[in-house]
């Protein structure tokens, strides 16, 4: 069981933040079901990911990361990059605003590894190749 926050972490939240988080866990919880029931384009496509909405800024990505994380303090489901980024972007759809979702491969000595993050987020690094974005021009 994950530890709750000290009595005056949670005294600092806004009342904004408790209703960001709640809409947070819901799209948490959404991306979750939907990964277990279709394949990744069927995802997209049931979220209503695929739709263009205004870029959103940089500072909207990473709030949209931020309650993500605070979800997941609520939620019985372990964090991984694909849920993450997808529900994050799943949250800001909801605010009128779209981002894309970029997948990428690193190859080590002996094997590969996938990656997937928000455009505006803090990305990986260089070593990863980008091989999928949701929208926007392709790299």
């Amino acid at each position: 069981m994950k530890a709750l926050p000290s009595p005056e972490r949670i005294a600092r939240l806004r009342p904004a933040d408790y209703a960001d988080t709640a809409r947070a866990a819901r799209c948490v919880l959404r991306v979750w079901f939907s990964l277990h029931t279709n394949s990744l384009p069927g995802t997209l496509a049931r979220l209503g990911l695929q739709q263009n909405f205004p870029e959103a800024s940089s500072a909207e990505v990473v709030r949209s990361q931020q309650v993500t994380r605070w979800a997941h303090r609520i939620l019985p489901i372990g964090e991984n990059c694909l849920l993450d980024s997808l529900a994050a972007a799943l949250w800001l759809r909801s605010r009128r605003v779209s981002v894309p979702l970029v997948i990428g491969v690193r190859h080590g000595a002996a094997d590969v590894e996938a990656h997937a993050w928000l455009e505006g987020s803090e990305e990986p690094g260089n070593d990863f190749r980008v091989l999928w974005r949701s929208h926007g021009s392709p790299q």
